[in-house]
């Protein structure tokens, strides 16, 4: 007998899941409503007892091992996103989360030498969502909502005996944060459009980042079905990986990364030394790059690279909703700016 209902309830039109979609919404991986809550749900199911963190990160990697009353320690990350974990004491059994920036993959002989070391690998692959998960790493994290325009989402993968966890979650009881980020989503979409010219997308945006959860709240399924079904996944690699070698043919001379080593980027990260009165000109303009990261109060001053990389970066926005004439538009203004 056929499982396909005739009537009832509509559903969204639905395409064919792509094979990445299978892999990421797998039953047997954790999915939560953001990253955070996927590296919460990690402190849950594993008897980490202290981690090392990155000196360069985004402050709320912080909260899921503060909510689980884990300690942590920071390890230095140089101002070209270097490090060097043979000089770290990592005892067997302390977890190091290494993350891939900015959509570049991390060395196989890292994971190597952290092996060795006797340490429980947390990949952060939260900027690098097209970067092939490994399996030497002990949990691989994903962030999906940095990619694409769905409200939450975030996976979390474990590699080998850890492959064996049953991931825990806990019934939603208040998801007004993520009715909030649908609405913005929405509100973006209709202003792209020229539908509607209000900006109040970004002020409900705002809003629905400070209601962000840290917790074992699970994704919805509005964004399991959106990543399921309504993701042109490889029209979104090319535009972006198109998209930053224009960038990095224009703006070689202050490009963070040179070589994405065959992934796709988030973004095309620059390093200025007059980055906040450059950023602000491009405000003026309609050009909104963010920072990854603003970390002072967040990482120790022993970190100097980390904060003085802290101070210079910006992200200037390359990803598929963009072609080659924004980009253009974005160097010139850029160049105006910086008198390059």
């Amino acid at each position: 007998m056929s499982k396909k209902i005739i009537g009832g309830v509509k559903g969204f039109k639905q395409e064919p899941i792509s094979l990445l979609s299978k892999k990421i919404l797998s039953t047997k991986n954790g999915l939560y409503y953001n990253a955070r809550s996927a590296l919460y749900a990690v402190t849950q199911v594993s008897s980490i007892r202290r981690v090392w963190l990155p000196s360069f990160l985004c402050e709320t990697i912080l909260y899921p091992f503060q909510k689980a009353h884990l300690e942590y320690e920071y390890y230095a990350v140089n101002s070209f996103l270097e490090i060097d974990f043979e000089k770290i004491p990592i005892k067997t059994g302390d977890a190091v989360l290494v993350i891939s920036y900015f959509g570049v993959p991390v060395d196989i002989e890292i994971y190597g030498i952290l092996k060795s070391k006797g340490a429980i690998i947390i990949e952060d692959l939260s900027q690098s969502f097209y970067v092939k998960p490994k399996s030497i790493a002990d949990f691989t994290i994903f962030s999906l909502r940095k990619f694409f325009a769905i409200p939450d989402g975030g996976v979390v993968i474990s590699h080998g005996e850890q492959g064996l966890h049953e991931w825990p979650y806990v019934p939603e009881e208040d998801t007004s944060f993520a009715h909030y980020s649908l609405e913005a989503i929405a509100g973006r979409s209709l202003y792209n459009s020229e539908f509607d010219d209000s900006r109040e997308w970004f002020s409900t945006f705002q809003l629905a980042e400070s209601m962000m959860p840290t917790g074992l709240h699970p994704m919805s399924k509005f964004s399991q079905l959106q990543l399921a079904s309504a993701i042109d996944f490889e029209n979104d690699w090319d535009k972006r990986v198109l998209n930053f070698n224009f960038l990095f043919s224009k703006l070689e001379e202050i490009a963070l990364i040179n070589d994405m080593k065959g992934s796709a980027p988030v973004g095309f990260p620059i390093v200025l030394d007059s980055r906040d009165r450059i950023r602000a000109a491009l405000f003026m303009h309609n050009i909104y790059p963010p920072i990854h990261w603003e970390i002072d109060g967040v990482v120790p001053s022993e970190f100097p690279e980390s904060h003085q990389l802290s101070s210079r970066i910006m992200t200037l926005p390359c990803d598929g909703r963009y072609d080659l004439a924004d980009m253009e538009r974005m160097v010139s203004v850029l160049k105006r700016e910086c008198g390059l």
